[in-house]
């Protein structure tokens, strides 16, 4: 097993981004995987439409809409953080499909810079898990005014869906611990630290070694931090950046019945907004 003396941030590893896909479809059925792209496509507007996807990762959501509308002329734009992940992306672009796309190499909290001449659009979407990765307030707020600055007026929709549970995030996890995390793919602990910060939020910071079984198991040391955010607070980041909450649900199957505000903020893991 190779592994690397210092770790690295998760999304950028060759293997991690390897295995994500992996990773994710092996995640709980409650999590409802997939069922992000059957909402996301109810969003959109007939004909062509622009669509930016944040932190598109490997580009599953992307790619599903695609697959999804392959006769229909989209412009689909991917952005995330990571080059490992958008050369994943790259690689598993459909074939035989009137969709456009492009590829874009940037930090979300800046997406009103990186994207500031670009023309607005008709869906945005963000799994707001990525939003644990925002540690400081400013990053939150160069998002959330980024994003206000890029939904189309009136028709355009904003998607976040997907805030991991606060439980989860800071659950502890003891050194040398093994989980698998898809099959063939095995998640061991080596460092977790945690602080507080002054508004009630927790920072996680964990260090880890992901290996993939095959004919030579192969491991990477790697990392990540994330910062919990609770519902009702993302909600209000929104909202106080001029977008409007038309729709929030606690998850996909009842976001799509037409309850258009069934659950209050705190309870909610799917948000829709549109801006005026």
């Amino acid at each position: 097993m190779q592994s690397c003396a210092d770790p690295v941030e998760a999304y950028d590893d060759p293997l991690f981004s390897r295995c994500y896909d992996r990773m994710v479809a092996a995640l709980p059925k409650s999590l409802e995987v997939g069922k992000d792209v059957q909402l996301a496509a109810t969003l959109l507007p007939e004909g062509g439409a622009r669509i930016l996807d944040v932190a598109a990762g490997s580009g599953r959501v992307a790619f599903g809409l695609a697959s999804h509308f392959p006769n229909r002329p989209l412009e689909i734009n991917l952005l995330d953080a990571s080059q490992e992940m958008l050369s994943r992306a790259r690689e598993q672009e459909p074939p035989h499909t009137a969709c456009r796309f492009s590829y874009m190499h940037g930090d979300m909290s800046d997406l009103g810079k990186i994207l500031a001449d670009a023309p607005r659009f008709d869906l945005i979407i963000l799994t707001a898990g990525s939003i644990h990765h925002l540690l400081e307030e400013g990053e939150r707020k160069g998002l959330f005014e980024g994003l206000a600055q890029l939904v189309e007026p009136q028709r355009g929709r904003l998607l976040l869906t997907r805030l991991a549970d606060e439980e989860i995030i800071c659950a502890e996890e003891t050194a040398d611990a093994t989980v698998q995390l898809a099959p063939g793919v095995t998640k061991r602990i080596l460092r977790q630290e945690k602080q507080e910060c002054s508004n009630g939020d927790a920072v996680v910071h964990t260090e880890f070694e992901v290996s993939e079984q095959g004919e030579e198991e192969q491991g990477s040391r790697v990392s990540w931090t994330l910062r919990t955010i609770r519902p009702e607070d993302l909600a209000a980041a929104a909202t106080a950046h001029g977008l409007l909450l038309v729709r929030r649900a606690s998850g996909f199957e009842s976001a799509m019945s037409g309850n258009t505000l069934d659950v209050p903020d705190r309870d909610s893991t799917v948000f829709v907004f549109s801006i005026a």
